[in-house]
């Protein structure tokens, strides 16, 4: 379904937009940016490398952020936790169950890792790791990004 380095899709079960990118400026936080579309839309902001075990999730609503929770996976026995806000119910259910697993398994996998992803999965039916199937997407687009040029390039180019 989609594909590329960055797309937009409208889910059909869930009617959520997404909109993905693998470029890593794109996740930075943009506050402003995010209240404004909070205003008319509920927001949900991820991001997750798996390499170095992040991840983050933030839920905003009316031009203001909910809740907020990273997690960094170096963080030994505290998993780095800063949660900010109060998490939706069902966070204690996924919650409780992946510390399960982390006890069970030992420091070899980080479940904490999936918790933030988890728990938006519930409300949009999405995950990074899973491909959309085409029944489930209403429509999609792929997104252009402007070719990186080098600094000459980009000095001495036409307009």
């Amino acid at each position: 379904m989609p594909n590329g380095e960055s797309w937009v899709a409208r889910l059909v079960k869930t009617v959520w937009t997404l909109i993905c990118s693998e470029n890593k400026a794109f996740a930075q936080p943009n506050k402003a940016r995010t209240a404004a579309l909070s205003n008319e839309l509920d927001t949900y902001v991820c991001s997750d490398n798996e390499t170095v075990m992040h991840s983050a999730a933030a839920f905003w609503q009316g031009s203001r952020r909910k809740w907020h929770w990273p997690h960094r996976g170096d963080g030994g026995k505290d998993f780095h936790l800063k949660k900010e806000g109060s998490l939706p119910g069902p966070y204690k259910n996924l919650w409780e169950t992946r510390f399960a697993d982390q006890y069970s398994d030992g420091d070899e996998v980080d479940h904490i890792f999936e918790v933030l992803i988890d728990l938006v999965a519930l409300d949009t039916d999405f995950r990074h790791d899973n491909c959309l199937a085409a029944a489930s997407v209403g429509k999609s687009l792929s997104l252009a990004t402007r070719e990186k040029q080098c600094l000459l390039a980009s000095l001495f180019a036409r307009r």
